[in-house]
C-alpha cells in the first residue's frame, strides 16, 4: 500500500489577503506568496509543518454561509494543538476573535473550544493529554 501523509489544506475566500493575514496575526503562521497552478495568487501558510492555501474564490461558486454550529458534511473544522486552550482561547479573544464554544472538557485530558475564522471557518482548539487513548479501535481493512 502507498505511504500517506497530510500535504495540505485549501480555502478559498472573497478576500485572500485579509484572511492570509488573519490566520498570520492570530496563530502566527509563516506566509508566502505564490500562484495556483492557472497563475492566480495563492497565500500558503505554514504552522507546524502543515500548509494551508489561501486562495480567491471564483466568481461563479456559492457564496452560502453556515447557518448552524454543528456537524456539517465534507471538512468540518480545522483543529489546531494547543498547550493551554483556555490561555489560547483568553489571548485570541484579546485579538478580537469570536469564540463559538468556551473551554470545555470533554473527558480527562480532553480539553476542546471553538472560535471561529474568516468565511464562517471553524476552528478547534484542541489539548490531550496523555491520558487521552481511544477507548476501543478498529481495523478498517
Amino acid at each position: 500500500m502507498p505511504s500517506y501523509s497530510i500535504d495540505h489544506f485549501h480555502l478559498f475566500t472573497e478576500d485572500v489577503e485579509e484572511t492570509a493575514r488573519w490566520y498570520r496575526d492570530k496563530f502566527g503562521m509563516r506566509a508566502t506568496r505564490r500562484h495556483q497552478s492557472n497563475g492566480r495568487p495563492r497565500v500558503d501558510l505554514e504552522l507546524g509543518g502543515i500548509m494551508l492555501y489561501v486562495a480567491e474564490l471564483p466568481a461563479d461558486c456559492p457564496r452560502d454561509r453556515r447557518t448552524h454550529f454543528g456537524p456539517l458534511a465534507g471538512l468540518e473544522h480545522l483543529g489546531l494543538h494547543v498547550d493551554d486552550v483556555d490561555a489560547a482561547v483568553a489571548d485570541l479573544r484579546a485579538k478580537g476573535v469570536e469564540i463559538l464554544l468556551e473551554p470545555v472538557t470533554l473527558r480527562p485530558d480532553v480539553r476542546i473550544a471553538f472560535v471561529k475564522g474568516p468565511d464562517d471557518v471553524r476552528i478547534e482548539l484542541l489539548h490531550r493529554g496523555p491520558a487521552d487513548f481511544p477507548d476501543e479501535a478498529t481495523d478498517l481493512s
